[in-house]
């Protein structure tokens, strides 16, 4: 998963009728087990996350226009 700080991260609720759960990732670590995340949840909780394959998303910062 490559991501960025700016970008979003969603996580699929593990629950059948449960929201799935996203957040602003303000910090991104490399280590040998791959990427870890400081994430900021929308509920203000903040944590550090390293997702499994497949079971978070990221939505890419959107990117500002030229005029």
């Amino acid at each position: 998963m490559k991501a960025k700080v700016g970008d979003r991260m969603v996580v699929p609720s593990a629950q059948v009728g449960q929201a799935s759960r996203e957040g602003l990732i303000l910090e991104v670590e490399q280590s040998i087990e791959g990427q870890h995340f400081h994430v900021r949840w929308e509920d203000g909780h903040e944590s550090f996350f390293m997702p499994k394959a497949g079971s978070a998303r990221v939505i890419p910062k959107a990117k500002k226009r030229v005029a």
